[in-house]
């Protein structure tokens, strides 16, 4: 989807390529062990693509690119530290891009990361689909045909999506998505499956590791294997928290010190969570079908049913997962939880210290897993 949306953008941009070495050899030779597995996964992506493609690639063109994050997290340090292993290893300084969401604004502008939002949206949607079809499906590989396929066709929507402003603010710039969500949604339904309930399991957790199935193991093809269906965490998750986190702490700021500039941050941030609010509430609609499967508790709810269990100052993962359990608990019957981390994350750990409370609360069993890239019978 980011690829996509740079290309739209004038950027030459592509998807990285994913090692195939699950020992993360090239990694390993230049990271000293204690770094989580995010990092090694990528840098060994990285150092797999320069060595099989430094001949045929402009280097100095070339860049990586690399997210950012403030907090506890170690993520922060990633593109920095990244950069300087890249040039250990010979291939010189200044190969990682990090961006921010505030230079993001003002390199490409709101359309851009509107756009980029409700694409994330729309993939998250079709991985819903997927999870809620394959555990069921009579003829293996057609929910994943069929996820593949609309993957295609949104990132192709994606590559020539432009919106005026007024198409912005009435929502009519998501009319190209919604059809692709109520098309996929019908194509779905139609997959034959096997008449049989499930126990639905809960996928949270770190960000990385519970979106790559390398990093997580292919967990949930284990799931399903067993016999479970998964409710994975979506992607989105992470910025519709962040920009409800942003909108409390500028009301915050704003009622210890009402100036101008505050007022306009606060009033800001309150534009982009409605926004964000609204888009995912119109693209649920389109795919009116699985909205039991899709439709996820809004970041007020997580937030609030968190804060029994971590402080309502914290804005990371601990909250986000813990709070979304809470909720989809609530309203739905649950067979269990499944919390997934890098090896040594601190977020992580916060999460499993109230495993025993949330067990004993909300009354399905729970666990979490660290994964260092390495294989674990006992997991």
């Amino acid at each position: 989807v980011f690829a996509a949306m740079y290309r739209n953008f004038g950027i030459d941009a592509d998807v990285l390529p994913r090692s195939k070495d699950k020992d993360l050899s090239l990694a390993r030779r230049f990271v000293n062990g204690d770094e989580c597995l995010p990092l090694i996964q990528n840098v060994q992506d990285f150092l797999d693509y320069l060595y099989t493609n430094g001949r045929d690639v402009d280097l100095e063109k070339t860049v990586f690119f690399q997210g950012w994050a403030c907090g506890p997290c170690r993520y922060g340090l990633y593109a920095p530290t990244q950069s300087l292993l890249l040039n250990r290893a010979g291939f010189g300084a200044d190969k990682i891009c990090s961006v921010r969401v505030d230079e993001t604004l003002k390199r490409f502008g709101f359309k851009f990361v509107t756009g980029l939002y409700a694409g994330m949206l729309t993939i998250d949607a079709l991985y819903k689909m997927l999870h809620a079809t394959r555990p069921y499906e009579q003829q293996a590989g057609a929910s994943e045909a069929l996820f593949e396929k609309y993957a295609a066709r949104l990132l192709k929507t994606l590559e020539n999506y432009r919106f005026s402003l007024p198409q912005l603010l009435a929502g009519t710039h998501l009319r190209p998505l919604e059809l692709l969500l109520e098309e996929a949604c019908a194509e779905f339904a139609q997959v034959p499956r096997a008449d049989e309930k499930r126990p639905l399991i809960l996928v949270g957790g770190e960000f990385y590791v519970r979106l790559d199935d390398r990093c997580n193991q292919e967990l949930i093809k284990r799931i399903e294997k067993e016999g479970g269906e998964v409710s994975l965490a979506p992607a989105t998750e992470l910025f519709a928290y962040t920009a409800y986190i942003n909108h409390q702490e500028a009301e915050t700021a704003f009622a210890l010190q009402r100036t101008m500039p505050k007022y306009l941050l606060k009033t800001g941030y309150g534009l982009v969570q409605r926004l964000a609010h609204r888009d995912e509430s119109r693209l649920l609609l389109a795919a009116q079908g699985m909205r039991d499967k899709l439709e996820e508790p809004s970041p007020e709810e997580i937030s609030s049913l968190a804060r029994k269990y971590v402080s309502r100052h914290y804005g990371g993962e601990p909250p986000m997962t813990i709070g979304r359990t809470c909720a989809w608990a609530r309203r739905n019957n649950v067979g269990g939880a499944v919390f997934v981390a890098p090896f040594t994350c601190m977020p992580g750990s916060v999460v499993e210290a109230q495993m025993s409370a949330l067990r004993k609360e909300l009354g399905f069993p729970m666990i979490t897993l660290y994964y260092d890239g390495k294989d674990n019978a006992n997991r």
